[in-house]
């Protein structure tokens, strides 16, 4: 490019009579062209006066010419007809020119067209020469058409350019209708034909606007694909662009095409498009979406996302253990399977999809099955063979309720211990080994309830004895650390109701191995009272063997029995050893007091306990001429007369409170010593010896009072229900009385209850006749009155709160027949 500033000097005054000469088919006679030649020449001999440009474009490109405008002067072109001749115009590098009629020439004299300055064209088209913003980039012809700009040199571009502006390569293509397109290593384009578009590779390409821009990893089951090679194939009309990645662990590959075509009006759509590949040596197909990258018609064993997800499932759990291999979560497709995934053994990866509608599938090398989950924590495969450990965890790697049955889980720093069990049951127990984020699970299902050991890494039982009760739960055992203290020992124990506390460092464990021995303390000071529980294992087939010893002062002494859980048997001495303390109360349901013919039998609450400890839990009662009545926990019931009498059997049922010997109802027949008969009348009671048992009418078997006809109360009141208090008398529940008016003041009605918390509920059956009701209304106990909507009994509507807030859900309406007071101020 010319370094120096080619401006015409002003030489002669300029005459605004001349015109410049033509020929027909518009060029310049040739004396012409040589004169401005020749004025080109002399230039540079003449001093220069610049002026705003006036009549070109700031720039001009002509083939991969580029010029830019540079002055606004006169220049002499001599002679012309036998006269000197003054031209004025716009001057450019390389002495092209823009005179005050428009017309452009370059530096040979040769004539490219008028430059119209509203449409910012050169003309007659078509011309070869095109005006230029000062960008160097922008055409400002405005036709439609695409720029294409880039650092390196462009090829094929034939409209304009290409040519080089100082800072890039610039090329124009016009006149052309709808087309796909690639300059160089840029993506493909679409282009309609009727738009004016620039696309600039100087940094990135613009992204496709054919395709969807297709990540550079895809995930296949988990397994990560990465991006390998593009390959486009163009045709008239259409394109195919075909994408491959690979796993480079195995050298599996997938393949995408995706296919676009220009259809009527010059618009673009999409035709076919497919995704194919291969998981553990299996060929899958699909099909994809070219526009939004959506997978679709896989199998349901192969799930494909192009970014796998960090948050939760929105499927599965949070957590997978299958053949000790802990699966994480990686995604979920946009057609809702959520994958889990390990890296697996020599044997294969291991994946489970679960689909949105709960069916599963689990993959694992050339092993494939199918099943389903059930949330919270279920998987069920049919017990097809391989799936039984496939197990369901929280994000803390732990089981999910449900999936397998009550038993005990130990968990391990390391994988190896735990495998094998010894104690009450283990026999029969099912073992599941599961691994955690940072640690091992080993869970024995299907255990009965008793004290077990667990071998440690090197096959010893050296870990301290652990029980497990199904009434408690799950039993957990963290071991990661090493082993925890010993679980059998309860924190107290009461003997015939004497508390006695564990003595602090107490336990001991002899540990290393079979046998096996150890024990804890326990002292109640205030009684002299000291109690051992114990136990030995003396080897691995002849279980856990428990004891309990104890000492009131110098001289009295008992022992019996331990299970290791919460029964003692065979005490001796009268002494009754439990792990809670008596009941003051009976079970619930059962009566607080019994009368036989009147005599009060009361509950007796070390007696129950005593039967608790033998294994058969009920409620003992029993009288001052040593009777007693037995509810067992099954509702069946056992009377003795007195001491060395043979018991009576009935039941009792604790809805009507009424019990049941045989024919006879409540009422039994008692055989003397001297062979004399008579009976006895067995009453459920309250502790004042109020009848329990509900009015019948009608038969000995409960029911109700039926009242043909009507009712006159004459009294001023009547109570319904009733309810034990504390000392297990009995209340009325609810209170209805009549005050007649006197002395001047009025008749009272009063409708109340003998509780101090109670909720009062209006309401009425949702059909005629059924046993169902909606709430109405209601006044609770905090005095707040609700009202419900006819359609809903549940959620109140409108709620009254004299202490709180108030709340009405609804539009209020107040005629206009006065003020509103609302808050209060001081002045």
């Amino acid at each position: 490019m010319m370094t120096s500033t080619p401006f015409f000097p002003r030489c002669f005054p300029e005459s605004s009579a001349w015109k410049e000469p033509r020929n027909r088919d518009g060029t310049l006679p040739r004396r012409l062209a040589v004169y401005l030649a020749l004025a080109v020449v002399l230039l540079g001999f003449c001093s220069l006066e610049a002026r705003a440009q006036t009549y070109g474009p700031p720039k001009i490109v002509y083939g991969s010419d580029f010029v830019s405008y540079t002055g606004t002067t006169d220049y002499l072109v001599v002679p012309i007809n036998g006269e000197d001749v003054t031209l004025y115009g716009d001057i450019y590098d390389s002495n092209w020119i823009v005179d005050s009629s428009y017309n452009v020439y370059d530096n040979n004299g040769t004539w490219y067209g008028i430059y119209d300055p509203s449409s910012h064209q050169i003309g007659p088209q078509p011309s070869a020469a095109f005006a230029v913003a000062a960008d160097g980039v922008t055409f400002l012809d405005n036709l439609p058409g695409i720029t294409v700009i880039d650092h390196s040199p462009i090829q094929g571009w034939a409209t304009a350019g290409p040519f080089y502006n100082g800072t890039a390569y610039v090329a124009r293509l016009e006149n052309i209708g709808a087309t796909f397109f690639q300059e160089g290593s840029s993506p493909w384009y679409f282009y309609d034909g009727s738009s004016n578009v620039t696309f600039d590779g100087r940094g990135e390409w613009p992204v496709s606007n054919v395709f969807i821009d297709l990540a550079q990893a895809m995930y296949v089951n988990g397994r990560e694909y990465d991006y390998e090679t593009t390959s486009y194939s163009p045709g008239t009309g259409s394109l195919s662009e075909n994408v491959t990645y690979l796993d480079s662990a195995t050298g599996e590959t997938v393949g995408i095409t995706l296919s676009a075509n220009i259809g009527g009006s010059n618009t673009l759509y999409y035709s076919s498009s497919s995704i194919w590949g291969y998981w553990n040596g299996t060929l899958f197909t699909g099909s994809i979406d070219p526009s939004s990258g959506v997978i679709s018609g896989l199998p349901s064993w192969v799930a494909i996302t192009f970014s796998p997800a960090t948050l939760s499932s929105t499927n599965g759990p949070a957590l997978i253990s299958w053949d000790n291999h802990l699966l994480s979560y990686y995604f979920t497709t946009a057609d809702g399977k959520s994958v889990y995934w390990n890296a697996g053994d020599g044997s294969g990866d291991y994946t489970v999809i679960v689909a949105s509608d709960d069916t599963v599938v689990a993959l694992h090398g050339s092993f494939s099955t199918g099943g389903t989950w059930t949330s919270p924590g279920v998987f069920n495969f049919q017990g097809a063979p391989g799936t039984a450990d496939i197990l369901a965890l929280d994000s803390n790697g732990d089981l999910l309720p449900g999936e397998l049955s009550l038993g005990m889980t130990f968990l391990f720093g390391s994988d190896g211990p735990g495998h094998n069990i010894v104690g009450t049951g283990a026999s029969m127990s099912t073992v599941y080994t599961f691994r955690r984020p940072a640690s091992w699970g080993v869970k024995y299902a299907n255990l009965s309830d008793g004290v077990y050991l667990v071998q440690d890494e090197n096959g010893n039982y050296t870990a301290p004895p652990y029980k497990f009760q199904a009434a408690s739960g799950e039993t957990m055992i963290n071991a990661i650390g090493g082993w925890p203290a010993t679980n059998i020992y309860p924190q107290q124990l009461y003997i015939n109701g004497i508390i006695c506390a564990m003595v602090s460092g107490s336990q001991y464990d002899s540990g290393a191995g079979f046998p096996r021995n150890g024990g804890v303390s326990y002292r109640a000071s205030a009684y002299d009272l000291t109690v051992v529980l114990s136990w030995n294992w003396v080897d691995a087939s002849t279980g856990f063997q428990g004891f309990v010893t104890g000492k009131y002062g110098q001289s009295s002494s008992f022992q019996g029995n331990w299970d290791g859980l919460i029964g003692f048997t065979n005490v001796t001495n009268g002494a009754i050893v439990s792990v809670s303390p008596p009941s003051s109360v009976p079970t619930d349901g059962n009566p607080p007091q019994i009368a036989v013919n009147g005599s009060a039998l009361k509950y007796d609450s070390l007696a129950s306990a005593a039967l608790t400890n033998a294994g058969t839990p009920g409620d003992v009662y029993t009288g001052p001429l040593g009777q007693s009545l037995t509810i067992y926990q099954n509702g069946s019931v056992s009377y003795v007369p007195g001491a060395g009498a043979a018991a009576i059997t009935g039941s009792y049922n604790a809805t009507t409170h009424q019990f049941a010997f045989g024919s006879g109802g409540d009422t039994v027949t008692v055989t003397g010593a001297d062979g004399s008969s008579n009976t006895a009348t067995i009453t459920a009671t309250d502790t004042g010896g109020h009848n329990l048992a509900a009015s019948t009418g009608v038969s000995n078997s409960g029911g109700f009072t039926d009242v043909a006809g009507s009712l006159d109360v004459h009294g001023n009141s009547f109570t319904l229900g009733s309810w034990l208090d504390l000392s297990q008398a009995s209340n009325p529940g609810l209170l209805l009385s009549f005050t007649p008016p006197a002395g001047g003041q009025q008749a009272l009605f009063r409708l109340g209850s003998s509780l101090a918390s109670a909720n009062w509920i209006w309401s009425h059956a949702i059909t005629d006749g059924s046993a169902n009701h909606q709430a109405v209304m209601q006044l609770d106990s905090s005095n707040r009155l609700s009202l419900f909507a006819p359609t809903d009994g549940t959620t109140p509507t409108i709620i009254f709160d004299p202490e709180g807030v108030s709340y009405i859900n609804g539009a209020i309406r107040i005629a206009p027949q006065g003020d509103i007071l609302m808050g209060d101020f001081g002045n």
